[in-house]
């Protein structure tokens, strides 16, 4: 079990939710429909859009970006590398949908380059 030694200095939280993004990752890729329940009690940087997640969703009108947001209500944040593996896509259209999804206002942005992560927008009331 020399494995688990590498992973022994990662705090308990990130791991809980490195867990999550994988199963949220194996539930994108069977197209298995989660329960229904509010997750971001659950999941520790979840979007808080409760049952406005679906909602958001049906904003936009490309079935692609439609799936990207589901999966974004599903596992809270994402990398642009995520949204790939879970999802299938290819880098370039990953980039474009990203960048019409950030136009759009539906998402926040945290971080720069490489360490960049997508969140959906929770402060629509503010507008």
């Amino acid at each position: 079990m020399d494995w688990l030694k590498k992973y022994a200095d990662i705090p308990e939280a990130e791991r809980i939710r490195r867990i999550a993004a994988l199963v949220a990752t194996a539930v994108a890729r069977h197209h298995v429909a989660p329960p229904d329940r509010d997750r971001s009690a659950t999941i520790k940087g979840a979007a808080t859009v409760g049952d406005r997640g679906p909602e958001v969703a049906r904003l936009a009108n490309d079935p692609t970006e439609q799936r990207m947001l589901e999966y974004l209500t599903r596992v809270g944040a994402a990398t642009p590398r995520d949204f790939q593996v879970a999802l299938g896509l290819s880098p370039m259209t990953v980039t474009r949908r990203l960048a019409r999804l950030r136009a759009a206002g539906l998402l926040s942005v945290e971080g720069h380059t490489r360490a960049v992560r997508y969140t959906l927008r929770t402060d629509f009331d503010a507008n």
